[in-house]
């Protein structure tokens, strides 16, 4: 009996995570391991480069999130009222601006790395899916 064709292998554009956030708190402590090994290697949280790839996540955009010190953000967000807060006071610019810097740092680390790669455009995104290599786009959250 012949076996069924595979299903079409179909790319998925994530359009919003938060790793980034993950690995800039994961990074304050001197004692763990590297953002670059932590997303390399797999771990807790949504994504990274194991769960990405059986995913079949092709390319997406990664956060540069500045939290308030007044927001718990190790909360399950499918539990009742747990995002009914109100929003916190404006961040003062130079420490958000510092969180910001090191986010954005920990994705240029990970393209260096050749973990993923930096996308301007479709255009670049299809070229590293070419190569097999996710793509990620920066984006501020919050900046629009």
């Amino acid at each position: 009996m012949p076996s069924e064709p595979a299903p079409p292998v179909r790319a998925v554009f994530d359009g919003h995570n938060d790793d980034l956030l993950k690995l800039n708190r994961a990074a304050a402590d001197p004692a763990g391991p590297r953002p670059e090994a932590l997303f390399a290697e797999g771990g807790p949280g949504h994504v990274d480069l194991p769960k990405l790839r059986a995913g079949g996540m092709a390319a997406g955009f990664y956060a540069i999130f500045t939290p308030s010190p007044d927001i718990d953000l190790d909360i399950d967000p499918d539990a009742p009222g747990a995002l009914d807060i109100p929003l916190p006071a404006a961040l003062e610019r130079t420490p958000a601006l510092a969180v910001a810097i090191e986010q954005a740092g920990i994705l240029r680390a990970l393209a260096r790395a050749g973990l993923l790669r930096l996308c301007r455009s479709a255009a670049d995104a299809e070229a590293a899916r070419a190569e097999g290599v996710p793509g990620a786009f920066m984006h501020l959250e919050g900046a629009e």
